[in-house]
Order: C-alpha cells, then sequence, then structure tokens
C-alpha cells in the first residue's frame, strides 16, 4: 500500500507543532490524532486547489531521530516551529535539521511567532532569520509580524504573504505524490505534457517523475522573474499553433517541439507578473492543439481567452 504523504513538523523546545496543525487546519480543537509509529501524531488534511485535489497528513514529530525512518519514506515537506525570543533559537533549529539527516524535502518553512525588528538583540531577528534560510534552502514565515504589509487583491498570486495563508499557500503550490487532477480535461493535458517530457527525462524511474518534471518546467515558465515585455507580434508567434506543430517536424519528433518548449519558456520570462500565468496556460493548450487532441478538451481556454 503506497503511504500517505506527509508534512512533518518538528518544534523547538517550548513550542507545540499541534498549534501549526490547528492554524493549517484552521480549528481552535483538534480531533485525536492517529498514530502512526512512536512519537509521530497524524491528522489527515484535505488539499485542494484549481488543478488538483491530495490527502495529505500532517505529522507531529516528537523524536526525530527514532523516527527518520518513517520520515524518509513518508515525509514530503518540512515545517520547523521555532521560539525566536529563545537566544540559542538558531542552534536550536540547526539541532533538528541534524537530526532529520538528508531529509532536505522541496518545501521546508521555517516558522515562527514574529521576529525581532532589532539586529543587536540575542533573540531572532528579520536579518538574521532570512540569512539562515538564505544559506540553508528555507523559507522563513512569521506567523504574526509586527508590521505585516497590507495585501493588494490584484497581485494576489504573486504576493509575499504571511502567516497560515503563506503556509497554505506554499503547501497547495507543491505536487504531492498522490495528487488527482481535479477533471478529465487536466488529466488528458496533465498525459500530454508528460509525453513531452518524457524524451528530455528518459532516466525517469515512474510516470509521475516525468508529470513532475514537466509541471515543474510550467512553474518556472509561470514564475520567473521579468525582465522586459516581448513584441505583441513575437507573443502571438510563438503561441501559434501551427508554429509549435512544424516543430515536430515530419514525423512529430518531440526533441524539436521541446526546443520550441525552451523558446516558450525564455518568452514567458519577459512578461510582467500579471501575464505569466495566464500564458502558461496558452502554452499547455497550444502544445495540446498541435498534437491533435480533441478541441472540445480545451474549449474556452488558453488560446480562446484572448
Amino acid at each position: 500500500m503506497t503511504p500517505t504523504p506527509s508534512l512533518v513538523i518538528l518544534s523547538t523546545h517550548g513550542k507545540d507543532g499541534r498549534d501549526v496543525v490547528k492554524g493549517i487546519l484552521d480549528k481552535e480543537c483538534l480531533p485525536e490524532p492517529s498514530s502512526v509509529v512512536d512519537g509521530v501524531e497524524c491528522w489527515e488534511w484535505w488539499v485542494e486547489n484549481k488543478y488538483y485535489t491530495a490527502t495529505v497528513q500532517l505529522a507531529c514529530v516528537s523524536q526525530p531521530e527514532q523516527c527518520l525512518p518513517w520520515i524518509l519514506e513518508n515525509g514530503e515537506a518540512l515545517i520547523i516551529y521555532c521560539d525566536s525570543a529563545q537566544n540559542d533559537v538558531l542552534e536550536r533549529v540547526n539541532s533538528l535539521v541534524e537530526k532529520t539527516e538528508d531529509f532536505e524535502p522541496e518545501v521546508q518553512l521555517l516558522v515562527c511567532d514574529a521576529l525581532a525588528e532589532d539586529d543587536n538583540t540575542d533573540t531572532l531577528s528579520t536579518l538574521k532569520g532570512q540569512q539562515w534560510c538564505i544559506s540553508n534552502g528555507w523559507e522563513l514565515v512569521e506567523l504574526h509580524p509586527h508590521q505585516p504589509q497590507a495585501e493588494d487583491p490584484e497581485e494576489d498570486d504573486f504576493h509575499e504573504s504571511w502567516g497560515f495563508k503563506r503556509i497554505c499557500q506554499a503547501l497547495h503550490a507543491y505536487t504531492w505524490s498522490n495528487l488527482t487532477m481535479k477533471d478529465s480535461q487536466g488529466n488528458r493535458l496533465s498525459a500530454v505534457l508528460q509525453s513531452v517530457s518524457s524524451q528530455e527525462d528518459k532516466s525517469a524511474s515512474s510516470p509521475q517523475e516525468g508529470e513532475e518534471v514537466m509541471y515543474s518546467r510550467l512553474d518556472n515558465l509561470a514564475l520567473e522573474e521579468s525582465a522586459s515585455n516581448p513584441p505583441d507580434e513575437e507573443l502571438e508567434n510563438a503561441l501559434d499553433p501551427s508554429m509549435i506543430r512544424d516543430c515536430l517536424g515530419e514525423d512529430g519528433d518531440f526533441e524539436n517541439l521541446f526546443s520550441s518548449f525552451e523558446h516558450l519558456k525564455r518568452t514567458a520570462a519577459n512578461l510582467p507578473p500579471n501575464q505569466r500565468r495566464d500564458y502558461a496556460e496558452k502554452v499547455a493548450v497550444a502544445f495540446w492543439r498541435a498534437m491533435g487532441g480533441d478541441e472540445d478538451e480545451v474549449d474556452g481556454l488558453g488560446l480562446d481567452s484572448d
């Protein structure tokens, strides 16, 4: 039986990982947890976004060293909930990281209640926390920052959020191993994108790995930093299904098609943030049409939206 993917939650002295679970589930009181192994308490979380659904375990681990085999087998994301008021907080965090050894998932969040604004203190300041996260490949999340930024609804997809909203955003953006696309259209499009990626990633040991590679590419396509806007004519030509179809060649060579994809990706990098997500969808639809996909499956999406 395939294990349910888990968000592993560790905490430093004085903090309770169950408070993180409460925040993610948006509950004041938690139901009784299920105990999968000694030292691990789990609560089920139903993840749903625009593209997929998944069932995830929120796992509070009190003994990471003893539970390391379970973490390595089941864990897919990691949160360390720390007490930023402790003068040795980073030492405690480093100790927890060392105890989990080779567990380095794609999502790694260092969570605290609030950071000190003054760097000349023994507590964890914003600067010290950010420096540690940058050096170690983590993301820093404050639950209750002293000066939270005002949110702009028009830039919500790209705004730097805070608190449990940011935690949930990061977890929803991850491709959990047991995810299910929300409809037949999503399943068909993911199959197309998987077949495209398989030619470049021939060493992938499973279809799921190939699909994750392509979704990673589309994510990068949508979120890379922008430089300048490409000419409208170039953008329209890049998305012309006939041009993408020509890239297939006479024998439908997917390697040629991927060369076109890389060009489209570079084009996306020059778009402003509010246009990249729409552009990524248009690319997927253009690929679908170029390979003779059923027009009903993409009716009203992508290229038809202009």
